[in-house]
This record gives C-alpha cells, sequence and structure tokens, in this order.
C-alpha cells in the first residue's frame, strides 16, 4: 500500500490566513507517499509566497503559478491532467485533515477495490477542536453504483456529506467517465453525481476526518455573479436527469423541489449582497415570476417549513423580505 502515490490537488486563491495550516495538515499525514500539487490563481495576498516557502521544505510540494483565478474546478481538472498519482484528492485551501485521513481512506478503497472511498467531515466556524476528529467508525461498501440513488435522495434531502469532494479519495481512472464541470458552483455534486450515475463504487466510513470551515470570506459571501447561478441549472439538470432516467415520481418531486429551494436561496442571496450586472438582474426577475408561478407546489413539498414561510413572505412583502435578509446576513448599512 505504501507504494501507491497519492496527489493530492488544493486550489489557492487569496488564502493566504489558513493556506499554512491547512498545507500542513497534508504534509504530516501519517501516509507519506504523496504528491502535493498547489494551484494559485492569481492571488494578491501573499499566498503565492507562502506557497514558496512551504515548498522549500517539502519535495513533495509542485506549484503552478497561474495569471488569474478562473476558479476551482478548472484548477482541479489541471491537477487531474498533470498529477501523477493512482489515487486522487481535492482539498480546500482553507481547511484541515486529520492526520490519518488520507491513511484510512487509501485503506478503505484497496481492502474494498472501491473507485471512491469517503469519510465523514465535521463544519467548523473558526478553530478546529481536538475532538472534531474521531479515529473509529463503521464502514460501508456500495457496489456498482448502488449508491446513486442514496446519494441523490440524501442531496435532494440536504444531508450534505455525500456532496462534496474534499471528504473523498477517487482512483485515478474515474477521471475517465467525468471530470470537473468548467462553471463554477456546485461542482461538488455535479462531479459526484456523474461519477455514481456511471456505476462507479464507493465505501463510506463514518469517523471524522476533516474540518470544513465556513469563512465569511468564502464565495457565499460576495455579490452574485451569472456564473454563480449554475448551481441552479444543475440542480435542474438533476431534476432532468431523473425524469429522463424514469426514476420514481417521488424523486422527481424531490428534485424539483430542490430545485426551486435553490431558487428561493439564490434569491435571498441577491436580497442581501446584490449582484454584479443587469444580466443578473434579468435571472433574478426570471426565478422571482417562477417561484411565484410554483407557489402553491411548494407549499405542499417536502420543504421545511421556514423555506415555506420565507417564500410566503418573499411574494406578499418583498421589500421586506430583502430588508429582513440584509439584517440577517449583517449586510445592513
Amino acid at each position: 500500500m505504501e507504494n501507491e502515490l497519492i496527489t493530492v490537488v488544493i486550489p489557492i486563491f487569496n488564502s493566504s490566513l489558513f493556506l499554512s495550516d491547512c498545507v500542513k495538515s497534508i504534509q504530516n499525514q501519517t501516509y507519506r507517499n504523496l504528491e502535493i500539487i498547489l494551484i494559485d490563481g492569481g492571488s494578491t495576498d501573499g499566498s503565492r509566497t507562502i506557497c514558496q516557502e512551504l515548498s522549500k521544505k517539502d519535495s513533495r510540494i509542485k506549484l503552478i503559478f497561474e495569471e488569474k483565478n478562473r476558479g476551482q474546478s478548472i484548477s482541479r481538472n489541471t491537477g487531474i491532467t498533470i498529477g501523477r498519482g493512482s489515487f486522487f484528492l481535492f482539498i480546500d485551501s482553507d481547511d484541515i485533515a486529520a492526520p490519518t485521513m488520507i491513511e484510512k481512506m487509501l485503506t478503505n478503497i484497496t481492502l474494498f477495490q472501491a473507485d471512491i472511498s469517503e469519510v465523514a467531515y465535521r463544519v467548523c466556524e473558526n478553530d478546529c477542536p481536538k475532538e472534531a476528529f474521531t479515529s473509529h467508525g463503521k464502514r460501508k461498501f456500495y457496489p456498482d453504483g448502488s449508491y446513486f440513488r442514496i446519494f441523490l435522495k440524501k442531496a435532494l434531502r440536504n444531508k450534505t456529506n455525500s456532496i462534496p469532494v474534499f471528504n473523498k479519495l477517487y482512483r485515478k481512472d474515474v477521471f475517465s467517465k467525468s471530470i470537473f464541470p468548467e462553471k463554477p458552483f456546485s461542482e461538488d455534486f455535479y462531479l459526484n453525481a456523474m461519477l455514481l450515475s456511471k456505476k462507479c463504487s464507493l465505501v463510506f466510513d463514518t469517523s471524522v476526518q476533516y474540518c470544513y470551515f465556513m469563512r465569511p470570506q468564502s464565495a457565499t459571501h460576495r455579490p452574485l455573479t451569472l456564473n454563480s447561478l449554475f448551481h441552479v441549472t444543475y440542480s435542474y439538470e438533476i431534476y432532468r436527469y431523473c425524469q429522463e432516467n424514469h426514476f420514481s415520481r417521488r424523486i422527481c418531486r424531490l428534485a424539483f423541489d430542490r430545485y426551486l429551494k435553490m431558487l428561493l436561496g439564490v434569491y435571498s442571496k441577491y436580497c442581501c449582497f446584490g449582484g454584479d450586472s443587469p444580466d443578473v438582474e434579468k435571472e433574478m426577475k426570471n426565478s422571482l415570476s417562477l417561484l411565484r408561478k410554483n407557489y402553491w407546489r411548494f407549499l405542499f413539498s417536502k420543504n421545511r417549513f421556514r423555506f415555506k414561510a420565507a417564500l410566503s413572505l418573499l411574494l406578499c412583502c418583498p421589500k421586506f423580505y430583502a430588508f429582513l435578509m440584509k439584517k440577517i446576513a449583517g449586510g445592513e448599512k
């Protein structure tokens, strides 16, 4: 097992505050045969200098400096192209991995001869507490794409552990079936859905091996761009996929309900942070119109009451709803 080279791809953009801790958590893994590819997308905050200093002390680190930030998906695909490993791991540059994460995932993927190995993660706000990680967990193997329907149900119900890529180890050959979409947002969901739908096997370990940090600097706290609406498009594509492949009415309904909730979420973000172009304004008008058209369907959906109440308030008092969203987000000036 020690002979297996694992490529760890870390896309970077202005992550200087957290970058060292992130990379060191990979350098300090109990499994040592790693290729660590740091791909910086035109950072202006000193991230490049940190990358250079880290690489001087560790020959396993490979640096790629790009002129501009083209997004995580393109950086990850670049890592897939140039990486030499038999297995690939994709880490966010402001998160922390448990020291045993890679060893545990490799052990599981080898033992079960799986295509994908997944571990649990914990969401943290500021610090990663010592008790965040758990060393023992239960394992379950899903052969030949049998996890796909479970994945869809979990994703459509917002049970998000299965959606990200940062808590998964992938065999390199799975990327002949699908790679990351070039448009940003929900790229993790898209990739995993495509791979699992093409009969990739998965082993899941319930031990917590990763700390995912919610940072106020993240893309979720910036004004809407046209590209940032693509996660809504992907939600609609999943709904169409379920319909075209004759999934049950229940699954199709869940998929459409998730699509409507995505529309509500993106419109709520628009209320908080605005948009960056007239095209975004146009899309938001269309989204509001679609939500209004499907109001009763949304009201009787499986979505939580708070989402139904939010849509009711939005359609009844849009100005007050926008004011309220800004106050909640701390965006009121």
